[in-house]
């Protein structure tokens, strides 16, 4: 099963990495005449994707799988009906026939069933053949599928505990706005953006450039320094705007894909 899902992962890194390629070559051409709205979706929609390791022609791989496991079990039956007729009929003649053709019939059918057995052991050794690539072949699938899970596991065990780190760290520092000025300005941005849901703004000594923290109960951080109003409005509605298009979200996204496909170098 991991192994099926890590040969879905790997055509879909190909197949994704190679739309990927051709829009970033369109895009100059394309980025005039395709609203900004657009792209976010395509990006989006390409990045979900990415998150999906399922892939109809790996199930038709293993379709074809059974189909052919199953025909040469059908074509050993048909073998071993065969070897047994063809020494029923030389029973049978041995029963029939005169004393004077027994050497004959005799000799024949040692004749067939050395055919018979030549034919049995070719088939033994392909058959031993066959089990052993398909061994070393899921035996090797196996290994690189581990690998991949270990390698996501890491690079995902790595951006948590350095967003949590860097999350205790700044509530260390936060401290609940109390100028009067800054809580006015934001709350009329938030009126402006219909942002109806309750969001803290916090001052923080440790940050020096103002972000969105929290995915459920999401605070804006800005740093510890005096603003003049109008810088403190663009500040806070870019900051608004982050958190009410889910660009929090959108970037949790990218950072699984990235943990998914870490191999690729797109």
């Amino acid at each position: 099963m991991l192994g099926e899902v890590w040969l879905s992962t790997i055509d879909l890194s190909i197949v994704i990495g190679g739309m990927i390629i051709v829009l970033l070559m369109l895009r100059s051409f394309l980025y005039k005449k395709i609203a900004l709205k657009w792209w976010y979706g395509i990006w989006l929609v390409l990045a979900i994707r990415l998150l999906i390791p399922f892939n109809w022609g790996a199930q038709m791989n293993l379709i074809q799988i059974g189909e052919s496991l199953f025909k040469n079990y059908q074509q050993e039956e048909i073998l071993a009906q065969s070897i047994d007729a063809s020494q029923a009929e030389a029973l049978v003649g041995l029963t029939t026939e005169k004393d004077s053709t027994n050497e004959k019939l005799s000799s024949s059918l040692t004749s067939n069933d050395s055919i018979n057995k030549g034919k049995l052991e070719h088939q033994i050794e392909d058959l031993k053949m066959g089990d052993n690539s398909k061994y070393v072949e899921s035996t090797l699938k196996l290994l690189l599928s581990y690998f991949w899970l270990i390698g996501s596991t890491l690079f995902l065990s790595y951006h948590l505990v350095l967003y949590l780190s860097f999350r205790k760290s700044c509530k260390r520092w936060n401290q609940t706005s109390r100028d009067q000025v800054i809580n006015q300005v934001f709350k009329e941005i938030c009126r402006e953006l219909h942002i109806t849901k309750p969001i803290e703004i916090q001052v923080c000594k440790k940050i020096d450039s103002p972000m969105v923290m929290g995915y459920w109960r999401p605070n804006i951080l800005i740093p510890s320094k005096k603003y003049e109003e109008q810088e403190l409005y663009f500040i806070l509605k870019h900051e608004l705007l982050h958190y009410k298009y889910g660009d929090l979200w959108y970037k949790l996204l990218l950072i699984s894909v990235r943990g998914i496909h870490w191999f690729n170098p797109l």
